[in-house]
């Protein structure tokens, strides 16, 4: 995997495993994504959804990329240990090899397993309409595939 190298990741397992998280994101592995969720699990997208299991995360995820009109790139700025089992994730997004720009915090709480049993988006201000805009092509793309089975 090409991880996103980042010296104290190795800080906590919560910490790990949110570098673990940019880097599938960057492979686009969606699989090896929901392979790192507790089943269940209490995921929030961006957009407000809720998602319970990490074939629903998977789902989220893949529909999100395949809204995307532009590639992203993602690069982790600062990950941060948050209590006993948990970690903040601060990322940046290159969109078609232009600039970096950071773009969201990210909070990872791991179970007793290992495995993420929370996770909780904050999108950073001045990428809200891009977010909400993407989001919304997300939901439509949900939609059709609903209409579709």
């Amino acid at each position: 995997m090409s991880e996103n190298p980042m010296p104290n990741a190795a800080v906590t397992p919560a910490c790990r495993t949110a570098s673990l998280f940019i880097g599938y994101m960057n492979e686009r592995n969606f699989e090896a994504i929901g392979s790192l969720f507790a089943d269940p699990t209490d995921v929030t997208g961006p957009d407000g959804t809720k998602h319970r299991h990490p074939a629903d995360v998977v789902t989220f995820m893949r529909n999100g990329f395949k809204a995307m009109t532009s590639h992203w790139s993602f690069r982790i700025l600062h990950v941060v240990p948050a209590g006993r089992n948990g970690c903040l994730l601060q990322f940046e997004v290159s969109e078609d090899d232009g600039p970096f720009e950071a773009v969201a915090v990210d909070y990872f709480e791991l179970n007793g397993e290992g495995k993420v049993s929370k996770f909780l988006p904050y999108v950073a201000s001045n990428r809200v309409a891009k977010t909400v805009e993407l989001q919304r092509k997300v939901k439509a793309s949900r939609e059709a595939q609903s209409a579709e089975e």
